[in-house]
């Protein structure tokens, strides 16, 4: 590596990608403060994401259509019924968790610590888990814009960079908008579009995602952390930010072990590179990424591969990456800048780059690395789709890095207004499913049927704890939110052989099956209740009334509950 000066400030030429932290750094951490200023428009950012999602979400509990309540979730109902069920647990005491969307009977396990959090503060405000539930995704909200405005100010010198950067990463998103735009999304027919689904940008976490939003709030805090860490010299306030990054990196694995397993990643190839780096050493802090994960990334492989009901999720939960051309178009206009930095980076001779920021740089680098490398390490690595949302971050500060001096030096009315219009363009998705779940609240989308609640509410008054209950998928999901119970077949990857359960429920409503089936299945799987409603009929017109091996215990509104008699 080459510095150079220009009677100024020190620039740097990087030689390779691995060398981009060997050069002094001490003076790194006052220009990484944050200004007073800067700190008030963060807030101020913040305060902004949690008006206009709970703007929103107010909107949709207020709704008031034909005697249906929000179910509390606009994306992803199956996951987040699983999450609001776990959440019950917790909410009623439990700190172990056991798998309420399946018959057989377990051994609970530690899980999630997330679960805990949403549980204890429904307990705590008096409210339901769906309460509890944003209110863990308000606090991941405001965790991640301070966050990622504090990891933008370890990359960029200037305020106008380090807030613009975290307001492109926060509001940002891919090409998914042209799929509103026929004239447009003709064209790009060969390409799916994950950013309008997928969960790969911030602003879907926050809008939608409190289990995206929770996790990526605390990588992005322990990543800062850690890199503000390794760039300081020997002392007190080194040790401590290696020991904070150790616990943060503990506590994202065991929320999410796939980014607990991008943070190890990280954290190797980044004390690798420092060692190999010229005149730079790394200590036992550079790996505490590393070691702060990798002791639950052994516990979440244990259970998800020897438990025996947790251990279905690793075996029916395959997610195959993308094709490399959606995950760019899904990215946006990062990874087609992507290119252009690549070829700065490697040495071209207009790259003038602070050298103060060059090891946060190689930081995120390294985060990219990582997350892209588990992306595509299918089939060894059979959740790769589930580290998607650890690229966007680091991917965005990667690829604007280098721009930074240059555009500095252009300002004025022309240069606001392109980078406006920039920042808007990259925008375009999240306004477009914002606007898109506003539109569709008065049309009673993502609506529950009240008639269901009171139903799966009286099962959480009266039915023992750890029952099982007979009933179609859709209230096999959705009952143990209501009610400490284990359902027939509630969850795609959490249920024990999920496909076949499925087709027995279905069997269990015909009406063409004999009684016999049914009790074999009640004594097989110990069965305890039987739930009959709206969803039940839809298999079939079969009537649980009147069986003498059934004692109906609750009638309201077309929605049955029925005990099965000893």
């Amino acid at each position: 590596m080459r510095v150079t000066t220009n009677g100024a400030a020190p620039f740097v030429r990087p030689m390779s990608f691995v060398t981009l932290g060997a050069m002094p750094s001490a003076s790194r951490d006052d220009h990484a403060r944050l200004t007073d200023r800067e700190r008030g428009l963060t807030w101020l950012l913040a305060a902004a994401f949690v008006a206009l999602t709970t703007a929103l979400y107010s909107r949709a509990r207020a709704a008031a259509i034909d005697a249906s309540e929000f179910t509390g979730t606009f994306v992803f109902d199956q996951d987040a019924h699983f999450y609001m069920g776990m959440a019950r647990q917790a909410m009623e005491g439990r700190w172990l968790f056991s798998m309420p969307f399946t018959p057989e009977a377990h051994e609970p396990a530690v899980f999630n610590f997330e679960w805990l959090a949403m549980g204890w503060l429904a307990r705590l405000t008096g409210g339901d888990v769906i309460d509890g539930m944003h209110l863990v995704r308000l606090i991941g909200m405001v965790v991640l814009v301070v966050g990622v405005v504090r990891l933008c100010a370890l990359v960029f010198a200037t305020t106008r960079w380090r807030l613009g950067v975290a307001v492109a990463i926060l509001t940002g998103g891919g090409f998914g908008w042209t799929l509103g735009y026929p004239s447009i999304a003709q064209h790009l027919s060969d390409f799916t579009f994950l950013d309008s689904y997928a969960g790969v940008h911030p602003f879907f976490w926050m809008l939608f995602q409190p289990h995206f939003v929770i996790a990526q709030a605390l990588l992005v805090t322990c990543l800062g952390t850690y890199l503000r860490a390794a760039q300081r010299p020997p002392g007190a306030r080194r040790t401590r930010g290696f020991v904070f990054a150790f616990i943060g990196a503990a506590m994202v694995t065991l929320m999410r072990p796939y980014d607990g397993v991008v943070l190890a990643l990280a954290g190797a190839l980044f004390a690798l590179s420092r060692r190999w780096s010229a005149n730079a050493s790394t200590g036992l802090g550079e790996w505490s990424l590393t070691l702060g994960a990798l002791p639950l990334i052994v516990h979440q492989h244990v259970l998800f591969s020897e438990h025996e009901v947790f251990g279905w999720i690793s075996r029916q939960g395959i997610l195959l990456p993308p094709e490399p051309g959606n995950l760019v178009m899904s990215l946006g206009l990062p990874a087609l800048v992507l290119p252009i930095a690549l070829a700065k980076y490697i040495g071209a001779p207009a790259l003038q780059r602070d050298t103060r920021g060059a090891l946060a740089v190689q930081g995120v680098l390294c985060t990219l690395v990582a997350a892209l490398a588990l992306l595509y390490a299918y089939p060894p690595f059979p959740f790769t789709l589930q580290v998607i949302p650890a690229v966007a971050i680091p991917l965005t500060l990667f690829a604007l890095a280098p721009f930074e001096r240059r555009a500095e030096l252009r300002s004025g009315r022309l240069a606001t207004l392109v980078v406006v219009l920039v920042l808007g363009l990259h925008a375009l998705t999240s306004a477009s499913f914002y606007l898109a779940k506003w539109e569709a609240i008065p049309r009673g989308a993502h609506r529950i049927d009240t008639a269901l609640v009171d139903a799966y509410e009286w099962v959480g008054d009266n039915v023992a704890a750890d029952s099982v209950v007979m009933a179609s998928y859709k209230t096999s999901n959705r009952l143990p939110r209501y009610a400490l119970v284990r359902t027939f077949a509630g969850h795609s990857f959490a249920t024990v052989a999920f496909k076949r359960k499925v087709q027995l429920a279905e069997l269990f409503f015909l009406p063409l099956v004999d009684d016999a089936f049914r009790q074999h299945l009640i004594e097989e799987y110990g069965i305890t209740h039987v739930v009959h409603g709206p969803d039940e009929e839809a298999y079939g017109s079969w009537d649980p009334r009147g069986k003498p091996w059934l004692e109906q215990l609750y009638r309201r509104r077309g929605v049955s509950v029925f005990a099965v008699r000893e």
